[in-house]
């Protein structure tokens, strides 16, 4: 969810009129990089790829430098699956968001949507999906007071 919600809310910021189009495309650039790193950390992890192969995929396809591509492929095989976090936990809010909208028709709120959605914590979004799609938010758990 951290990684999840720190990837959407740059994609959020996207859609709005607050970055200019170069920015945009900047984030559609992300975007871009994201998904290859993605792939790579899979197929590292698989031995599909190897460190050479991942660092060529890197500069052919997402287009960065020699440099930047063999630093991506090396904290590939250092950090297995955070990649693909990334980019999951982002789909799977922009998802969420979509089935929350499609639910709840024109009394959606974007920013009720994040409130609520923020209010889960960093549970994974598979556990939030539910609540989340349930008409009305859960009961606040009651606080016991200390020394009770």
């Amino acid at each position: 969810m951290a990684e999840g919600w720190a990837t959407y809310a740059t994609q959020l910021l996207a859609e709005t009129d607050l970055f200019t189009p170069l920015e945009r495309f900047s984030v559609r650039q992300g975007r871009l990089r994201a998904a290859a790193r993605a792939l790579v950390d899979i197929r590292l992890h698989e031995g599909r790829l190897s460190l050479a192969d991942a660092t060529r995929l890197y500069e052919e396809r997402a287009g960065m430098s020699s440099t930047a591509a063999r630093g991506e492929a090396v904290k590939n095989t250092m950090f297995p699956g955070a990649a693909v976090i990334y980019l999951l936990g982002s789909d799977l809010i922009r998802r969420l968001r979509a089935q929350v909208a499609v639910r709840q028709g024109s009394a959606f709120d974007l920013q009720a949507f994040h409130d609520r959605l923020l209010e889960q914590g960093s549970l994974p979004i598979a556990l939030i999906t539910p609540d989340m799609l349930s008409p009305e938010p859960p009961a606040a758990v009651p606080v016991l007071p200390t020394g009770a």
